[in-house]
């Protein structure tokens, strides 16, 4: 590591307090959003699974028969989205979606995703 890289977390270690309130703002503000969207994905039959009660990761499953792996590439290509397959996680057949970021970085996230997973529907 670099001495950069060093002394950023020796400060966040001194002084953890601003750095965990930045994150729980972040966290906080885009939950909601990302609780919805994922819900009407869900009543779509786009995807099944519910945010866990706390952290910033999520794991939902693709519909029965995708390849997470396959569906992460077709994202990637068709709409430049970056989204984990599953399978990296021993979580075969879903996604793993973090959402620690602003909340307008996490609207245009979930539009693509959104896309991906309906331009993928008509494809498959």
């Amino acid at each position: 590591m670099s001495r950069l890289a060093h002394a950023v977390a020796a400060r966040v270690l001194e002084a953890p307090e601003p750095f965990d309130a930045h994150s729980h703002r972040l966290v906080d503000g885009a939950r909601p959003l990302v609780a919805e969207r994922l819900s009407a994905l869900e009543a779509e039959g786009l995807i099944q699974g519910r945010l866990p009660t706390s952290g910033c990761l999520c794991f939902p499953r693709l519909p029965d028969g995708w390849c997470d792996q396959t569906f992460s590439d077709f994202a990637w290509k068709s709409s430049g989205l970056a989204v984990a397959p599953g399978h990296l996680f021993g979580r075969p057949g879903h996604l793993r979606i973090g959402f620690g970021r602003k909340a307008e970085d996490i609207r245009e996230g979930l539009d693509r995703l959104e896309a991906s997973l309906r331009a993928y529907r008509e494809q498959h």
